[in-house]
């Protein structure tokens, strides 16, 4: 976990440093994502393992992670995943 906060913040400092500006919403998403128990990395890893690919666009929102991804069917998809365990908790098309 820290090391996901320390990428964050270096993304920061880096956006910064481009002359991005970063917006509130941002910061309250990084403070949110600070409390999740699987970092986006392990998150990943685990909808990968569930058999999903291309997964991308990953958000930490109201204590879950949320992205898109292709499922094992082949279709688009958006996923609910739990923060704790990485299990898909919600599967709708995209």
């Amino acid at each position: 976990m820290k090391t996901t906060m320390h990428k964050i913040r270096t993304l920061g400092l880096f956006a910064a440093a481009m002359g991005l500006a970063a917006t509130p919403v941002l910061a309250a998403d990084v403070t949110d994502a600070a409390k999740a128990e699987m970092s986006p990395a392990e998150i990943v890893r685990a909808v990968e393992a569930a058999g999903y690919t291309n997964v991308r666009d990953i958000e930490f929102d109201d204590g879950r992670w949320e992205m898109e991804a292709t499922s094992p069917a082949g279709a688009p998809v958006d996923l609910e995943v739990d923060a704790k365990t990485g299990k898909v908790l919600h599967e709708e098309a995209d």
